[in-house]
């Protein structure tokens, strides 16, 4: 095989150097993010306390759940929909079949918080579900349409407005819950605004349901883990599910910087001209996520101590399941740059499957640890779902149909 020419040698280095900088600039959004929804759950968890904060986190990962199964999948579709033929009118569609989803669920929670007894944590968290899905869906839309600028803009508005909010009733000495509701509501406004909505059928829309059962799948198992607040609540109690909720929130912000990562990566795996250029563009992905992952590893103790400091003495019960919970972070940043790969060649049934069976076995471990000794080992229920699919995934072969790894 000849060597590369100096235009070819030329042009890989471009497209790395725009690589890069894109996923740069994602990382940074990303990262501000994570930050602005750390705070916001810890300002939130400080002004309702452990009970009402355990309500909010229950109905909120109900209703992530919820909306997974009702969305068919369209924001994971969505991400790799210039590589599919028909992607001006594919993504509209997609956009479709999301909201009509979410708005059956959201309707479904918020009729479900009135009859609670403590409503009001309730309502928010439900629509804490309900914008986080539609806003995800816009901003994975803007990335599978290269317009990786306006997405970041996107991420930083829909975490930046609800910790505008709690901040300013917390500084005010108001209650929290609705300033929060309001944003909120605001963000999911203004990701429908910055979506493609053009309406293209009855017809359309259930071809698109038909054809995205495979990401729907993929989506559904990753959300698994929001029945984990449910599974505390219902064998510990609301202050076990407290902890636990406030734990699993501050690593899940960490998750998502490698997910940035994904949003550009996977659509240029997925326009990959040929195995060099899939090669390439998933070797920057890997490097970033190991480097990452050794970074969450060494501060997870840090990152402990000054969630206890943040939150209060009531919350130091879970210092060891935070510490584990940042450690599972780094775990899941490698394993979300293994799964990036199948879903670029459109696969994403497989590492779902791994994904799932993982997270039911943890959920099965959960169970038996939340009701013992007061849950004081519920950290090892993360620790081994996360080990299951770091294995799983770095084992299996990848296949793509038209491009491989």
């Amino acid at each position: 095989m000849s060597a590369p020419s100096p235009a070819d040698a030329a042009t890989t280095t471009t497209a790395a150097r725009r690589l890069g900088g894109q996923v740069v600039l994602r990382v940074l959004a990303r990262l501000g993010s994570a930050g602005m929804q750390a705070a916001t759950l810890l300002l939130l968890a400080r002004a309702l306390g452990p009970a009402s904060f355990g309500t909010l986190a229950v109905l909120a990962s109900t209703g992530m759940l919820l909306c997974s199964v009702a969305g068919l999948g369209a924001s994971t579709r969505v991400l790799r929909v210039s590589a599919e033929d028909g992607a001006d009118r594919l993504a509209p569609t997609l956009f479709w079949m999301q909201a009509i989803g979410l708005t059956l669920v959201l309707a479904g929670l918020l009729v479900t918080s009135l009859v609670l007894g403590d409503p009001a944590p309730a309502a928010v968290g439900a629509l804490m579900a309900a914008s986080d899905q539609q806003a995800e869906f816009t901003v994975s839309s803007l990335s599978g349409h290269g317009r990786q600028l306006a997405a970041s803009v996107a991420i930083t508005v829909q975490r930046g407005l609800p910790l505008i909010a709690v901040g300013a009733a917390d500084l005010a000495g108001l209650p929290v819950l609705g300033p929060v509701g309001v944003a909120l509501v605001v963000v999911a406004v203004l990701a429908v605004v910055w979506a493609p909505r053009r309406w293209g059928g009855w017809r359309a829309l259930r071809a698109a349901a038909r054809s995205s059962v495979g990401y729907w799948f993929s989506g559904l198992v990753v959300n698994l883990r929001q029945l984990e607040p449910l599974t505390v609540s219902t064998l510990g109690g609301a202050g076990a599910a407290g902890l636990y909720a406030i734990a699993a929130r501050v690593s899940n912000p960490l998750t998502i910087v490698v997910t940035s990562m994904q949003a550009i990566a996977v659509p240029e795996m997925a326009r990959a001209r040929d195995r060099d250029e899939f090669r390439r563009t998933f070797r920057l992905l890997f490097g970033l996520a190991l480097l990452y992952a050794g970074v969450l590893a060494a501060a997870s103790p840090l990152v402990a101590s000054v969630f206890l400091w943040i939150v209060g003495p009531q919350y130091e019960p879970a210092r060891t399941l935070v510490t584990v919970m940042v450690l599972c972070a780094a775990l899941s940043a490698i394993s979300q740059a293994l799964a990036a790969r199948l879903l670029a060649v459109g696969r994403p049934a497989v590492s779902a499957w791994i994904i799932g069976v993982a997270t039911v076995v943890g959920l099965v471990v959960l169970a038996v640890t939340a009701g013992v000794d007061g849950g004081r080992d519920l950290w090892v229920a993360p620790l081994v779902t996360q080990s299951l699919i770091l294995v799983a995934l770095a084992v299996v072969p990848v296949r793509p149909r038209n491009t491989s790894a």
